[in-house]
């Protein structure tokens, strides 16, 4: 049977145009219709698609069904596709016994190369062909997409119900097209996933089409296959300059994130990146101890997450390599949580992206990082992306990250443009021209491919660009080969800077929202290379001055964080009046007041310096009044019930201040003795707060080097304090403050792999 099935297929192939030509059956006109004018719907408008004759999609049913088919394709060309894994029935959400009784066939999809290009009509008699060969599902026509990117199609096509009560039009129509439900997706409840039959004559785009011009339905889409989303070219140097630009390797110095000056501030703790990618190493050196314990694989719709290539490990170590241990990077954010959502990128099913970013949301994402493109639009990736933006973090919304793509696109790459809360990234070189080939970004110091011209063309820019960060010679971590560690380039590897610097605002302020948080990023962007880019004021682009190659420029993660500790706090307060009932005052720096507080009152000063009570201020008896330093105005830090201060005002006896009075309270502060601990050392520093002199005292388990540093309240490097290689025991360090200002300061004690961090207070 075999054989005569190839020999009729063989035949088919040598028949004239002349003949192929002639009238074909209905199935053949729905296939010569679907390729002659090639389209879907998105968002109500046709989406058109350029047919790509060369290449034709299969899908294949059967546990042996690969390996039949590679036998028989011989005959029309060597160059098949690896088989994909669709788990189309496995991942969807039954809701029928048919489709139980069928969830475990097996389905695969490959792609064959023609090798030569032929005219629509024999590509058309080339696709029926293959469609008799045995084990065939469907044969399907391939298409190219934005940047003359391939797309492919299986057999499958998504529904997205208008309301949920709608489940029996759905299979009113299935049935009259003789299509199959295989069921929901597990993420979008009103999402259906259904199959073409052969005997049908149409292909998922025709039935797609079909469904969503009944009117009945949301959405109506082919589920379709994206090759070489990633956006990673890989010229390979070795240092982290997008962290610390000295001017290495032809760079210039100061074009970096200014990541080390915001680490003392904040180092991701607490917050949840969701690399939506081709898996992560979790065993690796500088990642296993930040991995998340939950992971995703989407493909299957199985836990846990798999390994299809190289490029999620890639992005994982960008945003949260281990910090201080020795082994090789720092990530962005050192202390984040790392969630492996994994999806195929060498073909990326629609419906794989969407399911791993609708996991990532329901799992507790806070940053979700998408290093990739598609080359058409999606209605199922579109709306897991607003589920992101508008259900993440309990309706705050998760910061969804996404690179702007390498094609050299005026008008960026989806997804990347689709919603202007989604932080769209665009790439630099290390001397911060955009980066792209030396063809295409005259001047580069660091061009991509090392100057040849094989690879992308160039970041892409315009209007949806938000920021940009590096994409030249970024060294990471690496899950493929003999190395641990690798370069990474592209706006694949600028997009997990950003993810990161999410994660380092969020773990400071968690209660921002993700336009906040995008609003923080731009805002802290700093306008480089004003020599090349002028930035302007642009319409609908309220956060600065603007450029369509780099958008706001190049964020600087100090000032972002120091914006996201003190959102939506004053500089500086100075208080006048008659006031009466509860009241919570806070300042960045300093609160002036001359306040009149009426009985019962109950008021908190918090100020990140100075507390001034003037003359003027009036407590009356029986009104209460707490001051007391707080290092971030956004502190959530409980009441203290501070020691009186001068004049017996706490619970005020006497009501009028004839003197001015400086405040500076803490509750952390009481017990004139601050210790930090950690596994192995010890800090003590004594008396805490202190006017002229304090005691640093720490205690070793282990002879260790140690260096004890000093820094202000906005993470600025002050002094070394203590530096060299200490025996176990107790070390003690008297510290003389000399011409320090009164305020708030942070010492840093490293001994081997342990950091402690202490705030101390002067007052004077």
């Amino acid at each position: 049977m075999k054989y005569h099935m190839l020999i009729l297929f063989c035949c088919m192939l040598l028949l004239p145009e002349w003949v192929i030509g002639q009238k074909q059956n209905s199935g053949n006109d729905q296939i010569a219709n679907s390729i002659q004018d090639p389209f879907y719907y998105f968002e109500g408008q046709k989406y058109p698609l350029e047919l790509n004759p060369q290449v034709i999609a299969v899908t294949l049913q059967g546990e042996n069904s690969v390996a039949a088919f590679q036998s028989l394709s011989k005959s029309i060309s060597n160059q098949l596709s690896d088989a994909v894994d669709l788990h189309s029935r496995t991942a969807a959400v039954i809701v029928d016994q048919s489709a139980e009784r069928r969830q475990n066939i097996k389905e695969y999809y490959l792609e064959i190369d023609l090798q030569k290009t032929t005219s629509k009509l024999a590509y058309a008699k080339q696709i029926e062909a293959i469609q008799m060969m045995p084990g065939v599902t469907l044969a399907s026509p391939t298409f190219f997409g934005e940047n003359q990117k391939s797309i492919g199609m299986t057999n499958n096509f998504l529904v997205e119900l208008r309301e949920k009560s709608d489940l029996d039009l759905l299979y009113r129509e299935a049935s009259k097209w003789s299509v199959e439900v295989l069921g929901h997706d597990p993420f979008m409840a009103k999402w259906f996933t259904l199959s073409v039959p052969k005997h049908t004559g149409l292909n998922a785009m025709d039935a797609a089409n079909l469904f969503y011009e009944t009117g009945l339905f949301a959405t109506a889409e082919p589920e379709l296959v994206y090759h070489d989303i990633y956006t990673s070219n890989d010229p390979r140097f070795p240092l982290q300059w997008s962290l610390d630009n000295t001017g290495q390797s032809g760079g210039v110095a100061g074009i970096d994130m200014n990541v080390e000056a915001a680490w003392p501030l904040s180092t991701g703790a607490n917050i949840n990146v969701a690399i939506v990618d081709e898996g992560i190493l979790k065993t690796h050196e500088d990642l296993k101890n930040n991995m998340h314990p939950k992971s995703y694989d989407a493909r299957s719709n199985t836990i846990p997450s798999k390994i299809y290539g190289s490029h999620g490990t890639a992005c994982a170590g960008v945003v949260a390599a281990e910090k201080d241990n020795g082994k090789g990077l720092a990530g962005i954010a050192p202390d984040a949580k790392l969630m492996a959502v994994s999806v195929q990128f060498g073909s990326g099913i629609s419906s794989h992206l969407a399911r791993g970013i609708n996991w990532a949301v329901s799992n507790g994402a806070d940053v979700i990082s998408n290093s990739w493109t598609s080359s058409s639009a999606n209605g199922s990736i579109n709306s897991a992306i607003r589920n992101a933006l508008d259900n993440g973090r309990g309706g705050k919304g998760s910061v969804v990250v996404f690179a702007a793509g390498n094609g050299n696109s005026s008008v960026g790459e989806y997804p990347s443009r689709l919603h202007d809360r989604v932080m769209t990234v665009g790439g630099i070189d290390r001397c911060g021209l955009r980066a792209g080939r030396v063809n295409v970004i005259s001047g580069s110091c660091q061009p991509w491919c090392g100057g040849s011209t094989s690879c992308s063309p160039g970041a892409s820019y315009g209007n949806p660009l938000d920021v940009v960060a590096g994409a030249s010679g970024n060294p990471t971590t690496n899950s493929s080969g003999n190395t641990k560690y690798t370069n990474f380039a592209g706006t694949s590897s600028a997009c997990p800077h950003i993810a990161g610097l999410a994660a380092l605002i969020l773990s400071v302020n968690p209660n921002l929202t993700n336009v906040q948080v995008n609003d923080i990023i731009e805002q802290s962007a700093k306008k480089i290379r004003t020599d090349r880019y002028t930035y302007g004021n642009k319409s609908g682009r309220s956060n600065g001055t603007w450029n369509k190659f780099l958008g706001y420029g190049h964020p600087d993660a100090e000032q972002a964080v120091l914006i996201a500790i003190n959102f939506g706090c004053d500089q500086n307060l100075t208080l006048n009046g008659n006031f009466s009932g509860t009241k919570n005052y806070k300042a960045i720096n300093n609160i002036t007041s001359t306040q009149n507080l009426a009985a019962s009152s109950d008021v908190d000063y918090r100020a990140g310096k100075l507390i001034l009570l003037k003359t003027g201020f009036k407590a009356t008896t029986g009104s209460k009044f707490r001051a007391y330093n707080a290092q971030f105005c956004t502190s959530t830090t409980s009441t203290p019930s501070v020691p009186a201060p001068p004049g017996g005002l706490r619970t005020a006896v006497v009501s009028n201040i004839s003197k001015e009075y400086e405040f500076i309270f803490n509750d952390e502060f009481l017990a004139n003795k601050v210790t930090q601990e950690v596994a192995g050392v010890k800090l003590t520093c004594y008396p805490n707060p202190f006017q002229y002199q304090t005691t640093f005292e720490y205690k070793l388990e282990v002879a260790s080097s140690v260096l004890l540093e000093l820094f202000d309240m906005n993470g600025r490097w002050i002094q070394q304090l203590d530096h060299g290689v200490r025996n176990a025991g107790t070390h003690q360090l008297v510290f003389q403050t000399k011409d320090l200002n009164p305020g708030m300061y942070y010492t840093k004690l490293t001994s081997g792999n342990s950091v402690l961090t202490t705030k101390i207070l002067l007052m004077k």
